[in-house]
């Protein structure tokens, strides 16, 4: 039947799959984000999986996953990270990013107030950034099918980014309070898990 899999043909693939990290030095299950205690724990992000970066307003959530996008697209040059920023406009964020990289800091970016030295450095952080391949999409009102859709028509995708969850709530311009909200929220990270799934890239939400 078309659907199932028989049991010994799934093991055959899961002793593979052992035999080929067995003979790797320092082998991770999945891509490795570049945060060693990240990895440590989740042993790289794995296609299908969907992670969810969760924590309070101000603390850093974009940066770590800007960090995230450019370990990813440095370490796998022939790849492509896919960016959904529904919050930042495309401007903000490749300016996060070269900040990121050229460990300027993000206030004199946006002034453009530079030193020579700081000027060199960004120069140095642009060139390298060139290298790797980061889409990034602004649409502040894309739904989960229409994600998935772009996604498709990426060659060589090995990781979606999606800055954030709950901004893709309010997407179709409706509002939602207490259970319900609760309701969407749960509906939505059920469709991330499913196109994650489906695309067979690990998403970090």
């Amino acid at each position: 039947d078309p659907g199932f899999d028989p049991l010994d043909v799934l093991l055959t693939e899961a002793f593979e799959e052992l035999t080929k990290l067995a003979e790797q030095k320092d082998a991770m299950a999945g891509i490795p984000s570049g945060f060693k205690d990240v990895d440590d724990l989740f042993h790289g992000f794995r296609g299908g999986d969907l992670v969810i970066l969760a924590a309070r307003p101000g603390v850093g959530k974009t940066s770590m996953a800007l960090n995230v996008a450019l370990n990813v697209a440095k370490k796998n040059p022939q790849k492509t990270v896919a960016f959904f920023s529904l919050e930042m406009s495309k401007e903000q964020l490749v300016t996060r990013l070269i900040s990121n990289e050229s460990f300027v800091d993000n206030k004199k970016l946006v002034t453009g107030q530079l030193s020579m030295e700081e000027w060199s450095k960004i120069g140095i952080a642009a060139t390298a950034l060139s290298q790797t391949d980061i889409r990034v999409d602004d649409n502040p009102s894309l739904s989960v099918a229409e994600m998935n859709a772009k996604c498709r028509r990426l060659d060589n995708l090995c990781l979606v980014i999606i800055d954030y969850l709950q901004l893709m709530v309010s997407a179709g311009g409706r509002t939602y309070s207490g259970e319900n909200r609760q309701q969407v929220v749960s509906d939505i990270s059920r469709s991330l898990k499913i196109m994650a799934k489906e695309l067979n890239v690990p998403v970090l939400c």
